[in-house]
């Protein structure tokens, strides 16, 4: 059974744009749990939820189409119940593609994104590329992640890197994820920009920089 992003009039299609944005990471946990859910419950047959109550958890793969049946996300859900509700969390590999002239991507217009994560959930790296002139890839985004000590609280940070369509770095800053240790979708946790983000020049030379704090929300009470 085919999964379309924009399946139903109106309704779907503002989910279908929703999981456009948060592939390309423009939103996070208040953009589409909603719509998210019902596309994931939807792919569950009749067997998987017999699993799911019985062993209590299982691990499906998931294809995601847009309204002309072209493939757009593919990947892996770890698939929970918990009470009448199922937690969906996406993980290891998954893989993004637009069609050409179709990119919903309003910030950098990436048409191809590949993002890894881990058991529990967390994004753990991300490349997102845009198509050139003769079908080669650009990368415009990549981010790497480390687990780190801050104020006596392991906390999990991804370093972001961005790049114009020249592959020219353009920005550097880090995110702190507090909540990694959750089993739980990574668009469902908690970030916070902490440390340095640089803006540069074409020229490598710094163009501006500012200091985040870390929030109180991630230092130990």
């Amino acid at each position: 059974m085919k999964l379309y992003l924009l399946y139903y009039p109106k309704v779907c299609f503002l989910i279908g744009c929703c999981m456009f944005l948060y592939a390309c990471g423009l939103i996070g946990s208040k953009g589409a749990p909603n719509g998210l859910y019902l596309l994931y419950e939807r792919s569950l047959t009749e067997s998987e939820k017999a699993i799911i109550k019985e062993k209590g958890r299982l691990v499906k793969g998931i294809t995601l189409y847009d309204r002309k049946g072209n493939e757009v996300e593919n990947g892996k859900i770890l698939v929970e119940k918990q009470g009448t509700m199922y937690n969906f969390v996406e993980v290891g590999e998954w893989y993004v593609t637009f069609p050409k002239k179709n990119s919903l991507d309003l910030k950098t217009g990436a048409y191809h994104i590949e993002r890894k994560y881990d058991q529990k959930g967390n994004m753990i790296a991300q490349d997102a590329f845009l198509q050139g002139k003769t079908d080669s890839l650009i990368r415009v985004r990549k981010m790497t992640s480390t687990l780190d000590t801050l104020n006596q609280k392991v906390v999990l940070i991804e370093n972001w890197r961005l790049y114009d369509k020249n592959e020219v770095l353009t920005d550097t800053y880090s995110l702190v994820s507090p909540e990694f240790e959750k089993t739980l979708s990574d668009r469902l946790k908690p970030k916070y920009q902490y440390g340095k983000h640089v803006r540069y020049n074409t020229d490598g030379t710094i163009k501006s920089s500012k200091l985040y704090d870390l929030p109180d929300k991630v230092k130990t009470k």
